[in-house]
């Protein structure tokens, strides 16, 4: 049988089999060693090598219910299929960011051989997957959502907005995974990431809504206007129409549709913005901790991407250097840039756990709290469609781990 290993949901909670490498000792911790891992760190027992081959999860994947049950890793004994093997997942399978003894483990490592009853042989160094063989291992953790009921449950039958012309933004892949999609001569732009939620504005083609006089006149044979050109906003996943009488909105909480009001007479026709919200929606922070020392009921677009959609759903990217003078004709505030130079010079490792206006970053957005880091920084390489990938605090994880233990709403 040839084993398939696929990755099929968002690559940056997939797992990784890889070599321990490198093993490291922290205070404190007597059995265990501390194995670092896509800016990450998993905390392994001591009789292990560097020559040992694991399989590495990062924080924040929910391990199937399966792959949990059949390796006896559930606390609840019950739930295993050895009910005498007593493991340390919880029943939602969640790899949580966590400190034992003060050490960071963001990261769960797990032998070979519990891939076992998926394979008949151990992969290669270096395959990814959150799938073998069609059966789903792991996947992005979220938050469990109570599934609409009565009319919130009926999607809309008509809509003024095709997907194509407010695409999605892209994933924003972890860069200790995927730092060889830039080359090492490669000019890069690191900027500073903001911790709010995600929204895309454009000024594109909407539908026009058939009324009984257009049906008539389209029986006779006389032309109509099909389409109209308007604003429209979208949050990471779910595209939001302001200026359409059928869409039901609620503006004291739908920030994104509000934004794409507030922000959309800057966007010139077939252009489209994607940015990131800070601050609050009213009195409520858009996320915890991170307001940016905005008041409440203030909040600001910060810009990272700009694109031109094509009539036919073409997109086609400005530079980083045509973002900024976008931003600046219209008065708009793009993310900060924090360094510039050749990609072999820059050293993520550096850029993590740090606070960057209190570092000297004038420009950077400063931090609400003390007891705060900055999420960490994305890495932009230009083409037709850049690639932007983003080092993350490991310090930020633990802190949106505990939130979610609190049931505190993440925005994405």
């Amino acid at each position: 049988m040839n084993d398939i290993f696929e990755v099929r949901g968002e690559p940056n909670y997939a797992a990784e089999v890889r070599q321990i490498g490198r093993l490291e000792s922290r205070e404190g911790l007597d059995n265990l060693m501390a194995v670092p891992w896509a800016g990450l760190q998993a905390l392994v027992g001591k009789d292990h090598a560097p020559e040992d081959i694991m399989v590495f999860f990062p924080a924040e994947a929910q391990l199937s219910d399966k792959f949990l049950r059949e390796n006896n890793l559930y606390r609840d004994t019950t739930l295993n299929e050895d009910p005498t093997q007593k493991g340390y997942m919880e029943k939602n399978g969640r790899v949580r960011a966590i400190r034992l003894r003060g050490v960071t483990s963001s990261a769960l490592a797990l032998p070979l051989s519990s891939l076992l009853r998926y394979t008949d042989t151990p992969p290669p160094v270096g395959t990814r997957f959150d799938t073998i063989n069609g059966e789903e291992i792991c996947r992005k953790y979220e938050k469990p959502v109570k599934a609409p009921t009565g009319a919130a449950a009926t999607l809309p039958k008509w809509r003024r907005v095709d997907d194509t012309m407010l695409p999605q933004h892209f994933d924003t892949l972890n860069y200790w995974r995927e730092r060889d999609r830039i080359g090492p001569h490669e000019h890069v732009v690191v900027t500073q990431k903001l911790h709010g939620t995600s929204v895309r504005i454009g000024r594109v083609p909407v539908r026009v809504k058939p009324s009984w006089k257009h049906r008539l006149a389209r029986w006779f044979g006389i032309p109509v206007r099909e389409y109209d050109v308007d604003v429209v906003g979208g949050s990471r996943r779910v595209i939001k129409d302001p200026n359409d009488p059928d869409q039901k909105h609620f503006y004291d909480r739908d920030i994104w549709s509000a934004a794409a009001l507030k922000y959309g007479e800057a966007v010139p026709e077939n252009v489209i913005l994607y940015g990131e919200l800070v601050g609050y929606v009213n009195s409520k922070p858009i996320q915890t901790g991170y307001t940016y020392n905005l008041p409440p009921g203030k909040y600001d677009l910060y810009v990272y991407r700009v694109s031109v959609v094509t009539p036919a759903g073409g997109l086609y990217d400005l530079s980083w250097a045509g973002v900024k003078e976008f931003c600046q004709e219209r008065g708009l505030k793009h993310v900060p840039e924090l360094w510039a130079g050749e990609h072999r010079n820059f050293d993520a490792d550096k850029w993590v756990d740090a606070r960057y206006h209190d570092d000297g970053f004038s420009n950077a957005v400063q931090l609400s709290r003390a007891n705060t880091v900055d999420e960490g920084v994305c890495v932009r390489a230009e083409g037709v469609i850049p690639t932007i990938l983003k080092a993350k605090s490991p310090q930020f994880f633990e802190f949106e781990t505990k939130l979610l233990d609190e049931g505190v709403e993440i925005l994405s």
